[in-house]
C-alpha cells in the first residue's frame, strides 16, 4: 500500500507534469498562431508586390500605347495631308477625265 507521503509526493510530481505540460501547451498554440499570422502577412506582403508589379507592367503598357497611338495620330495626319495636296493639285485634272469619260460613252 502507498503511503500518505508517497501519495502526497504524487500529487505534487502530478502538479508539476501538469504546469509542464499546460506551459508546452500554450507554447505550441502560441507558436501555431505566430506561424499562421507569419504566413498571413507573408501571403499579403507577396501580393501587394504583385499588385505593383501589375500595375508598373500597365503603366509601361499604357505608356507605350500612347506612344503609338501618337505615331499612328501622325501617320495618319501625314498621309490625310499628302492626299489633300494631291486632290488640290489634281481635281481639276480628274473632273475633267470624268466628264470626258462620261461624254465619250
Amino acid at each position: 500500500m502507498i503511503s500518505a507521503e508517497e501519495l502526497k509526493q504524487t500529487i505534487l510530481v502530478d502538479k508539476e507534469l501538469r504546469k509542464k505540460v499546460t506551459a508546452q501547451h500554450d507554447q505550441k498554440v502560441a507558436s501555431q498562431n505566430q506561424v499562421i499570422q507569419e504566413k498571413a502577412e507573408l501571403q499579403e506582403t507577396g501580393w501587394n508586390e504583385i499588385k505593383a508589379r501589375v500595375q508598373k507592367e500597365k503603366a509601361d503598357l499604357d505608356a507605350a500605347l500612347a506612344q503609338v497611338v501618337s505615331q499612328q495620330q501622325k501617320h495618319l495626319e501625314s498621309g490625310e495631308k499628302h492626299l489633300n495636296q494631291l486632290f488640290s493639285k489634281k481635281h481639276q485634272e480628274w473632273l475633267d477625265t470624268l466628264f470626258k469619260r462620261c461624254l465619250d460613252q
